[in-house]
């Protein structure tokens, strides 16, 4: 049989319908009646429970992970709408999908890690190839769930996928994260892929320098204090209106965090990781980041390149394309930052889709989302990202 994907997509406003429009397409995209597992996003303005039902009104019980994204991303290009859905699925006898859930990440990040291990454990493969995980973009602690799971598992295996989104409202009731046929909050969707099938995974920022090295002068877990002895926050006013009191996403889409990198990592990547701050305490001046930067950590200001991001992104995938040589992709997975869309891009949105598609082609099976943060490995480390472009190519 091999392997077979189907990706579809709905633009309909009636979630039940939506959810049963889109199922409906990715099935008959992938040539199957039923298929063995489905990856889903979908952006905030729908009912997320009755848009997994209407999937399931198609589907039945088929497997599926997934959350809410800023927007949807497929072959066909962006849809950053409030409506928008999009359903990969995939009918394989060569490859193995496993999925489970973590809760309560904004109580205990390293416990919901845990779980997602210890269920993983139960049943480990001989042959896993990447764990795709979904966690809530406004309540996880990235080194924590990091912890958590290899604390548990011990084996390396890369981490791939983004945390959920939900159209810049920037609000926990409108994130959502999909597990079977139920929406949880506060919650991190996780897949394990096993089998003869292998990924490839591309990673890109496209940032550059701004300014002279700071330091982070105290950080409690995931929340910054004070860089440089002032109030975290303060760093922006001196590349901004020096009377913005807001984090708004006119601000953070163009000023972020690079924190350098250790130099066995660099080689190969860049010299900067990027972090960007998703929440701002006003009266302590404090800013709260999806991941942890301790006290000691050395970063630079950066600012996007909309050229450089083009560019690097099409490199990117000239690279994959060359170690794959005469494999054909069977699908791509597309995790790309909420702050790289229309937000940055305007009307543009679909150039940076467009340069990898010039390379793999367009006919590909392609899904993904835009998230408030991007999970994949650099130099065989699992690191969280922002303002970062994810490819993941099974072949």
């Amino acid at each position: 049989m091999g392997t077979s994907v189907g990706v579809g997509e709905s633009r309909e406003i009636e979630s039940f319908k939506a959810g049963a429009q889109a199922a409906r397409m990715a099935l008959d995209k992938s040539g199957h009646e039923k298929c063995d597992f489905l990856f889903v996003f979908a952006t905030a303005g729908h009912d997320q429970k009755d848009l997994l039902q209407g999937i399931h009104s198609v589907t039945g019980d088929t497997p599926l992970s997934g959350c809410t994204g800023e927007g949807i991303i497929t072959q066909s290009g962006p849809n950053e709408d409030m409506f928008g859905l999009g359903i990969m699925a995939i009918k394989s006898d060569q490859a193995e999908f496993h999925n489970t859930i973590g809760y309560n990440l904004r109580e205990d990040s390293e416990k919901a890690g845990e779980q997602v291990g210890k269920q993983l454990k139960k049943d480990w493969p001989e042959d896993p190839k990447a764990l795709f995980m979904f966690p809530d973009g406004l309540s996880i602690n990235t080194k924590a769930f990091f912890t958590g799971i290899t604390n548990i598992l011990k084996e390396p295996i890369p981490f791939i996928g983004g945390i959920s989104a939900d159209n810049w409202k920037m609000v926990p009731e409108l994130n959502w994260e999909y597990h079977n046929g139920k929406a949880f909050q506060n919650a991190a969707s996780c897949v394990l892929m096993s089998g003869k099938l292998n990924v490839e995974i591309g990673v890109n920022h496209g940032c550059t320098p701004l300014g002279i090295e700071r330091t982070v002068t105290r950080a409690v877990e995931n929340r910054i204090f004070e860089v440089d002895n002032k109030p975290a926050f303060e760093v922006f006013k001196d590349y901004s209106d020096e009377n913005v009191n807001e984090l708004t996403p006119e601000l953070v889409v163009h000023l972020c965090y690079g924190e350098t990198l250790p130099n066995n990592i660099t080689t190969g990547y860049d010299k900067y990781i990027i972090r960007t701050p998703l929440t701002h305490d006003k009266k302590d001046g404090s800013i709260t980041i999806p991941t942890e930067m301790p006290t000691g950590t050395k970063f630079i200001l950066m600012r996007r390149d909309t050229d450089k991001i083009i560019s690097e992104i099409s490199r990117v995938a000239r690279k994959i394309k060359d170690k794959l040589k005469d494999k054909s992709p069977r699908a791509i997975l597309h995790f790309n930052c909420a702050g790289r869309g229309k937000i940055l891009f305007g009307r543009d949105a679909h150039r940076e889709i467009e340069s990898v598609q010039e390379v793999f082609g367009k006919d590909i099976p392609w899904l993904g989302f835009y998230c408030y943060g991007e999970i994949a490995p650099i130099a065989c480390n699992n690191f969280f990202h922002n303002y970062t472009a994810i490819l993941a190519v099974i072949y």
